[in-house]
């Protein structure tokens, strides 16, 4: 709250730095539709002067977080290669608001791509962009939480591949069939760069079961045809 209060008074808005953050934002299990904060058309929402100030440090706290622990790691690993896992935050992607995404502090709506400032981070210590849920369909997922996994993945590559970082993935659930590995094949193939590393969820005993095994199998090597 030091912090917020210090980013307002240095813009000339002291007010807006006694606040807390939004007080309509609604709780861990509201919809974006039923708080102001997130709705389009409402006084005080996530378009606002004040919701674009609270949104833009509350990324930048997360970021600067982000470099200060990449620094002590580039000096403790040297040119070891270092990666970074992303949190794939797919619900309420295609709603307008983010919702999800803002509240874990990815500022990645209304034009600003928060993504591409986390890349521009990565960047400047050479680490990768490892990000997760390459094995998700967008109509797998609840109608009601407005989810876009696949476009997510790809924004983020996009973010990776434009900075000339490598971009690294994995599936989220563990999934056994043939629809999740089409669709971590064909999101491992898309942009300009091909996929750096990939990491695969989970080597267990159901892997072993049934056809699973020959599945998984033809996925290695459909995988290792793209590198």
């Amino acid at each position: 709250m030091a912090k917020v209060k210090t980013a307002a008074e240095a813009i000339g808005r002291p007010e807006w730095g006694t606040a807390g953050g939004p007080n309509n934002a609604g709780g861990y299990n509201s919809r974006p539709w039923d708080v102001p904060f997130f709705q389009e058309n409402t006084f005080d929402n996530f378009r606002s002067d004040y919701g674009r100030f609270f949104l833009s440090w509350y990324q930048s706290e997360l970021i600067q977080h982000g470099d200060k622990v990449l620094t002590v790691a580039r000096e403790a690993f040297g040119s070891t290669e270092l990666s970074v896992k992303i949190s794939g935050i797919h619900w309420f992607y295609s709603h307008p608001s983010h919702a999800a995404e803002l509240t874990a502090g990815f500022y990645n709506t209304d034009g600003n791509d928060g993504y591409g400032q986390i890349a521009d981070m990565l960047a400047s210590h050479n680490a990768t962009f490892c990000f997760t849920c390459l094995e998700m369909r967008n109509d797998e997922q609840d109608p009601s939480c407005n989810s876009g996994p696949f476009e997510l993945v790809r924004q983020t590559k996009d973010a990776a591949d434009s900075r000339g970082i490598f971009y690294a993935g994995e599936n989220a659930l563990p999934r056994y069939d043939q629809r999740a590995y089409d669709t971590m094949l064909e999101q491992s193939a898309y942009g300009a760069e091909p996929l750096h590393a990939f990491t695969y969820l989970r080597l267990n005993d159901q892997l072993l079961q049934g056809n699973n095994w020959d599945l998984f199998r033809n996925f290695v090597s459909n995988m290792q045809a793209l590198s």
